[in-house]
């Protein structure tokens, strides 16, 4: 899914039923180190299901593995009201998307006027579907 930098997005747990809120993508970044760890545990313990990027990998040491995830692995992170969550944290997407799935999962959502704090200093066009509404408006 390509989702372009500074994008409101809203943000589930990930059972994609308690919504968590709305905040912004910061885009693909390295993973936080106990992610990092996470990964090089479960490459070494499943040697033969590894990645391509890691087929040489029983030759790395432990730290050569590290390296090799923190130089190829990203993963989304989003500001949630100065909060970071990452993508492996949650069930996110774009305003539209996540309005769609909430009416299918009769989630209700909060109204607009809860995203108006992170309009601040955007870039206008960059809104989507918000553009066009005020506060007080409905989806």
């Amino acid at each position: 899914m390509h989702v372009d930098v500074g994008v409101i997005v809203g943000i589930f747990a990930l059972d994609r039923r308690t919504f968590l809120g709305w905040g912004r993508f910061e885009g693909y970044h390295v993973p936080p180190e106990a992610y990092v760890e996470g990964l090089v545990r479960d490459i070494l313990e499943a040697r033969s299901e590894v990645p391509e990027m890691f087929r040489d990998m029983p030759t790395l040491t432990h730290e050569e593995l590290v390296q090799r995830v923190r130089d190829t692995k990203r993963v989304p992170r989003i500001n949630l009201e100065g909060r970071i969550i990452w993508g492996f944290e949650c069930w996110w997407g774009e305003e539209a998307s996540i309005r769609r799935h909430a009416v299918e999962q009769k989630v209700e959502l909060p109204p607009i006027e809860a995203l108006l704090p992170l309009l601040e200093g955007f870039p206008e066009g960059h809104l989507g579907s918000l553009v066009d509404r005020r506060p007080g408006d409905r989806p």
